[in-house]
C-alpha cells in the first residue's frame, strides 16, 4: 500500500554485516521503483544505543516491513529455520531468499496497489 504521496516507505530490518541492502537499493534504483528505503543505525556502537529518546515513541505506522535472517551474518537462513520464521511469514505478502527477490516482489506489490 503507498503512502499518500504513491510513495512506498520500506523499512529494511536485518543483519548489519553484509551489501544486501546497498543489492536492493541499487536494484529499486535501477527499476525506477517510487520506494524510499529506510533503514537501522548500521554502526555497531550507535545502534547499542539507540532508543526511543532516540527515535521517539511509537505509532507511525510502517506500509512495508523486510526482513533479512542470517545464521551467524553469512548467508540467506538455511530452510531449517523456515518454522521459526513462519510466524512472520505467516503475516507477510512473500518471503523471499535473496535481495533481487526484493525488488521484484516490490515491483509486482507496487503495480497492485
Amino acid at each position: 500500500m503507498a503512502g499518500d504521496n504513491g510513495n512506498w516507505n520500506v523499512y529494511l530490518a536485518g543483519e548489519i554485516h553484509s551489501d544486501w541492502r546497498e543489492r536492493i537499493a541499487d536494484g529499486v534504483k535501477d527499476a525506477g521503483l517510487p520506494v524510499t528505503l529506510l533503514a537501522p543505525v548500521t554502526d555497531h556502537g550507535a545502534s547499542d544505543d539507540v532508543g526511543v529518546d532516540i527515535l521517539g515513541g511509537e505509532g507511525v505506522p510502517l506500509l512495508v516491513l523486510l526482513a533479512e535472517a542470517h545464521d551467524h551474518h553469512v548467508g540467506p537462513p538455511p530452510p531449517e529455520h523456515d518454522h521459526a520464521l513462519k510466524e512472520l511469514d505467516r503475516a507477510a505478502m512473500a518471503t523471499a531468499r535473496e535481495s533481487e527477490q526484493v525488488v521484484e516482489i516490490l515491483r509486482y506489490a507496487i503495480a497492485q496497489d
